[in-house]
C-alpha cells in the first residue's frame, strides 16, 4: 500500500516530516513528496528548484528566489523618466565580469577597469532593444542605488552584484513589475 504526504513543516532550510511508522525524519533538503511502502520510507527531490528573479521597481529591490523560496533581496537603483525599466518577463542572456560600456547616446565606449565605467565589475544582461540594453550591474556611483537614476538599467552595490553574478546564468527567469 501507498501513501503519499506533503511536506508542510519547514524550519528555516530543514524540513521536518512525521509519521507513525518510521518516526522523525530531518532532512537539510527541502522535500517534497515522501512515499512510504510498508515500513521502508523513499524520498523525491523537490520539483524545480531553479534560482529566478523578481524585481519590483516601486519598491527598488531585487528578490532572489530558488524555486518558492526566497533567498535574499537586493536594493536596486531603477531607470529614470524618459529611460524607464522595462517591465515583463525576461531571461539572462549575457554575463559579463569586467565589461566595457558603450554610451547610448554617444556611442563613446569605455573600457573596463576605468574609474569613468559606470558599469562596474558585473554585468548580468536581460533585454535589449537594438542598441539599447537592459541589465543588473555593480556601478561607480553606490550613491545612487535606490534611486530612479539609469538609462533602465538596474544598478547594485559592488558586493550585491558579485554575489547576484554568482547565483544565475545564462536563462535565469527576470521578471519586472512596477
Amino acid at each position: 500500500m501507498y501513501k503519499m504526504f506533503k511536506i508542510f513543516t519547514s524550519l528555516s532550510s530543514w524540513v521536518v516530516l512525521w509519521t507513525a511508522a518510521t518516526g522523525l525524519i530531518v532532512s537539510h533538503q527541502p522535500i517534497v513528496l515522501a512515499q512510504v511502502r510498508g515500513l521502508s520510507l523513499e524520498l523525491q527531490p523537490p520539483v524545480n528548484q531553479e534560482t529566478r528573479l523578481e524585481v519590483s521597481l516601486s519598491r527598488r529591490q531585487v528578490t532572489v528566489y530558488r524555486g518558492a523560496v526566497e533567498v535574499k533581496k537586493y536594493p536596486l537603483g531603477i531607470g529614470k523618466a524618459g529611460w524607464e525599466t522595462p517591465t515583463g518577463t525576461f531571461s539572462v542572456v549575457q554575463m559579463v565580469r569586467d565589461p566595457i560600456w558603450m554610451n547610448p547616446l554617444t556611442g563613446q565606449i569605455v573600457p573596463a577597469g576605468d574609474p569613468a565605467n559606470p558599469l562596474g565589475s558585473y554585468w548580468i544582461g536581460f533585454s535589449t532593444e537594438g542598441r539599447i540594453w537592459y541589465g543588473f550591474h555593480s556601478t561607480n556611483q553606490p550613491q545612487t542605488v535606490g534611486q530612479a537614476i539609469s538609462h533602465g538599467c538596474l544598478r547594485m552595490y559592488s558586493q550585491d552584484a558579485e554575489e547576484l553574478f554568482s547565483q544565475v546564468k545564462v536563462g535565469t527567469l527576470v521578471t519586472i513589475v512596477q
